[in-house]
């Protein structure tokens, strides 16, 4: 009896890992108002576009965000730059975020695009609830702008959240609520480009504040925002729009069941033991960097010799569906 109700415990939380799995592959984030969104090889947001009149009207053109990550693929930096129609570069690349971490969590944002430094960053239960905003000034820090934001938490979002200076001067103090659907965006590198820790620290959607502001927001059939309309409360109002590249993955990822990696770890081959009635087009290898280390064309296995010891990425390419997966090599 004891061993049939662990089976049928296991049993249920993999059929829930199964209905997770399938709602994340449903729905991409694809663009937000009029900017562009793409991604690396392990679905890592890469770089955000938007074409914008510059300030000079001869000067129309595209300004890019370029996301880069780190070995253990944590966002690092962000690049900006910006190119007009004529192909010159207007502004030259600068360095706009940059991130760093301990213990895999964040630690400081460095916002060199607005001269802010997210600092002291305090965890508790893999959840923020402390940090500090240092502004600077000629690039030092302006100790008399210096300010704190404590968090608490309610079901995985911030419930309350207190802004105020180092002197006891209080900015805000609201609590907030929020509704049942999942925000793509929030705990991602996009809610980080804004350093907005506070998005960033929540999942779902938050819809009003005893700050007295409120949101309306349209869903799509997926439950993920298209429309955020935002009333602050102070006569200010704001609407951000959301596009989405959704698909059916069913096929996706009943083919991703069908199919098994072995051995893995491996330090000679990957064999792939297919019993889906699609055939493999192609294999490739990927660094964490989004670079192709091999590839391999309408076979079902791929030499890992030689290649330095890590985590790799599997993409496996059929007639129209791609399945990735992740893999380990060691050397010999």
């Amino acid at each position: 009896m004891k061993y049939y109700f662990s089976i049928t415990i296991f049993a249920l939380l993999f059929n829930l890992i199964l209905v997770q799995a399938l709602f994340s592959q449903t729905c991409i984030l694809d663009s937000i108002g009029d900017k562009k969104l793409s991604y690396n090889q392990f679905n890592k947001l890469d770089m955000i576009s938007c074409e914008t009149t510059f300030y000079n009207p001869y000067s129309q053109g595209t300004y890019y965000y370029k996301f880069n990550y780190n070995q253990d693929t944590l966002l690092e930096s962000i690049i900006y730059y910006s190119i007009n129609n004529l192909g010159d570069t207007i502004d030259s690349p600068f360095l706009f975020m940059e991130y760093e971490y301990s213990n895999g969590l964040l630690s400081k944002i460095t916002n060199v695009g607005f001269g802010v430094i997210t600092d002291d960053i305090v965890w508790n239960n893999n959840k923020i609830v402390e940090f500090k905003y240092y502004y600077l000034a000629n690039d030092t820090i302006d100790s008399t702008q210096t300010r704190i934001l404590n968090f608490t938490y309610i079901n995985g979002n911030v419930s309350h959240s207190l802004y105020k200076e180092l002197t006891g001067q209080i900015f805000s103090n609201d609590n907030y609520q929020y509704d049942n659907k999942f925000n793509p965006f929030y705990n991602s590198e996009i809610a980080l480009l804004d350093g907005n820790i506070f998005i960033y620290s929540s999942t779902n959607n938050w819809i009003s504040s005893s700050g007295n502001s409120t949101r309306t927001i349209i869903y799509n059939q997926y439950d993920y925002p298209l429309i955020i309309a935002t009333n602050w409360g102070n006569g200010n109002y704001n609407t951000e729009t959301y596009s989405y590249n959704c698909i059916s993955s069913t096929q996706t990822y009943q083919i991703a069941g069908e199919i098994e990696l072995f051995p893995n770890p491996s330090n000679d081959y990957i064999k792939i033991r297919n019993i889906s009635n699609e055939s493999i087009k192609q294999i490739k290898i990927i660094d964490k960097n989004g670079k192709l280390i091999r590839e391999v064309n309408n076979i079902c296995e791929i030499s890992v010799r030689d290649i330095k010891s890590g985590l790799y990425l599997i993409e496996i390419s059929f007639e129209k569906i791609i399945i990735r997966k992740k893999i380990i090599i060691y050397a010999r």
